[in-house]
């Protein structure tokens, strides 16, 4: 199950946040550049988009989430990533900070049980556009194409523990 929100006031949401992602902090991994590690903007992530993790808590019913970790992923030409998961329990959510519709391509989500009709693997690839949230459970395998443009496309990724 996919959760998706598409963040109010984006544009100065989107300037506020990039005040604390500092490009000397990113590290060149294996298919992309990323600052998992290197940063220190979880509270002011909270901040920024509280009104949008609030609507997620209230969506399932939980009385508060915990951030527990934010990062910056850059993708150049040619960049990518691999099908991972990030936990065996809790949410993980993917912000579409710079991102064009026309460009670029967003998660694509692996249904991990195989469709008892067709046989098949089910990929699902939600519609997204800047200054969408998506948010999964940690244990959805998940991937990006390479990116085909000149443009770089970036996300903000993190994770979320729950409260009851």
């Amino acid at each position: 199950m996919v959760y998706q929100y598409q963040v109010s006031d984006w544009d100065a949401k989107k300037t506020n946040i990039k005040k604390y992602i500092d490009d000397n902090k990113f590290t060149r991994l294996d298919k992309f550049d990323c600052d998992k590690g290197n940063n220190n903007y979880r509270k002011e992530f909270s901040e920024i988009f509280h009104n949008e993790l609030e609507c997620f808590a209230s969506e399932i019913h939980v009385s508060h989430i915990d951030i527990t970790s934010v990062w910056c992923v850059k993708y150049q030409k040619g960049d990518w990533h691999i099908p991972h998961t990030h936990s065996t329990f809790g949410f993980s959510g993917v912000l579409y900070l710079d991102y064009d519709e026309q460009l670029h391509t967003g998660t694509f989500f692996i249904n991990q049980i195989t469709n008892p009709i067709t046989d098949e693997t089910d990929i699902s690839y939600p519609t997204v556009k800047e200054g969408t949230i998506t948010i999964a459970p940690s244990n959805v395998l998940h991937y990006t194409q390479p990116n085909q443009s000149d443009k770089i496309r970036s996300i903000i990724g993190f994770d979320l523990k729950l409260g009851r």
